[in-house]
Order: C-alpha cells, then sequence, then structure tokens
C-alpha cells in the first residue's frame, strides 16, 4: 500500500477545497436571485383586511398598488425581500391612524408568478410614481426597508419627496454580499446591484436612516456607509442599540421616531 505522505495528503486537501470554493460560488452565482429574492404569496385574510381598512387595490402598468388616500402627506412605501406588501399591514394601520395617505407597492414575483429581478422591480417603482402624479398632497415622504431602501432611493430620481425614511440601507447589493461572501469576488457577480448612485443629485429633503446594531443581515457598518454618501443637507442617523434586521419594528423608540419624522 502506498504511503501517504504529509505533501500529497496536503495537495489532496487543496483540491478538495478549491472544488468546494468554485462548486459554492457557481451555486451563489446560479441560484443568486433565490438567495436574494424571497417572496410568499402572503396571506390572504390580511390582504383582504388591508382593503377592508380603507386601502384600494390599484393596478397601474401591471403593479399592484394599495392607496388609502387621507390628510396631506403621502407616504409611499417600499417593503424587504420576504413575503408580500399585505404583511406590512401594521404600518398600514400606523398610518390610517395618524391620518397619513399611504401608497404601499408590491413587487413582481410577489402574490403572481412574474419574474423578480431588479428590472422588474425598478418598474414597479415607476409604475408608483406615475400614479401619484395624479394625487393631491402637500408633503411626500418616500420610505424603505431592507431591499426596498434601494427601491426608495431609485424613487428619489424619479420625484423628489420631501423627506426619505429608511431601515435598514446599503450603498449596494455587492457591498451587502461581500459582507456574508467576502472570499468571492462579488463585484463581478452580482447581477442585481442595486447600487445607489448619488452623482448629480442635490436634494433639499431630509433623511431619516434607521439601523440596528445588531444586524447581521445587512450590517450597520453598511447603513452608516450609505448615510455618510447621502448628500441630503439634513440627515439623521439613528442607531438601535439591541436591534437586529427583522426586529427593530418591536422596539418603542422606532416607532417614536418614525412618527416624529412623518408629521412633525
Amino acid at each position: 500500500m502506498e504511503k501517504i505522505t504529509y505533501k500529497k495528503y496536503s495537495w489532496v486537501v487543496f483540491r478538495v477545497a478549491v472544488l468546494v470554493y468554485l462548486g459554492f460560488g457557481l451555486l451563489l452565482y446560479f441560484n443568486q436571485r433565490g438567495f436574494m429574492y424571497y417572496p410568499a404569496m402572503g396571506d390572504p385574510k390580511a390582504c383582504a383586511e388591508f382593503q377592508k381598512s380603507g386601502a384600494q387595490k390599484i393596478i397601474q402598468n401591471g403593479t399592484a398598488l394599495y392607496y388609502r388616500p387621507g390628510g396631506k402627506k403621502l407616504v409611499v412605501f417600499y417593503h424587504g425581500n420576504a413575503g408580500t406588501v399585505c404583511d406590512r399591514k401594521f404600518l398600514a394601520d400606523y398610518f390610517a391612524n395618524q391620518n397619513i395617505a399611504y401608497l404601499f407597492v408590491e413587487y413582481a414575483g410577489y402574490g403572481d408568478k412574474r419574474k423578480t429581478n431588479q428590472a422588474a422591480l425598478e418598474q414597479n417603482v415607476r409604475d408608483a410614481a406615475e400614479f401619484i402624479k395624479g394625487l393631491s398632497f402637500d408633503e411626500l415622504v418616500i420610505m424603505g426597508e431592507s431591499l426596498g431602501t434601494s427601491l426608495a432611493n431609485y424613487h428619489v430620481n424619479l420625484t423628489a419627496p420631501e423627506k426619505l425614511l429608511l431601515l435598514s440601507p446599503y450603498p449596494s447589493m455587492v457591498a451587502a454580499a461581500a459582507a456574508h461572501y467576502p472570499v468571492y469576488p462579488t463585484r463581478w457577480m452580482i447581477k442585481d446591484d442595486y447600487r445607489t448612485n448619488w452623482a448629480g443629485r442635490n436634494f433639499s429633503g431630509q433623511l431619516l436612516v434607521i439601523h440596528g446594531r445588531k444586524d447581521n443581515i445587512i450590517p450597520s457598518v453598511l447603513g452608516e456607509q450609505f448615510f455618510a454618501e447621502a448628500p441630503f443637507a439634513e440627515k439623521e442617523f439613528f442607531p438601535v442599540e439591541n436591534a437586529g434586521h427583522n426586529d427593530l419594528y418591536e422596539d418603542a423608540g422606532v416607532w417614536k421616531k418614525i412618527g416624529a419624522f412623518i408629521t412633525e
């Protein structure tokens, strides 16, 4: 029997490590949208209650919008990468109780069978921007969480708001992916980058960024980087020390901050 030397053993380990690295890298690349988007059909009962509470379901060029009129402030909301817009009914109820009009935007592939990608979601934003052209309001607030922060930023290009409210933002999907997979060249792998491009923009509105310090999905350092690059004259970064990514709304201080920012 051939004696296995340390050199041969090291070479075998190296080859296995390379194969694992390449194999997982290929899995990430070809299934990256499966890791990025988690659409669900949602809770039909929640959607029904969403509409019973005063929201109108409107189809704008194929994009599902949930609109509730009322008040002189309008909040346009873009949700995160999981579930559907109907899962955010608690936010809709909050705005309704504050007599604030809202428009919640649903994404392609979330609740239907269309393909989900950056181009499709940015079309959803354009449809929302087109819809609000026909509305009457004194103040526009664009709000986004997680994945939706990039879509909220994209909306800013189309309709400049008085206020931009973002929960757990990031400068680009490349940066977010690199935080999880630092050994891979994410710059060359990501198809839907959602890069925030501030070049040529000059905002006169207000920005509020809320980010959990214990966020292990979009680390708060990425939110801080986004905040530092944002060219808003009036901006505030609100860290939530004991919150992660999915429990921000469980913090009473977050609700107090959201309410003050929108209604002041």
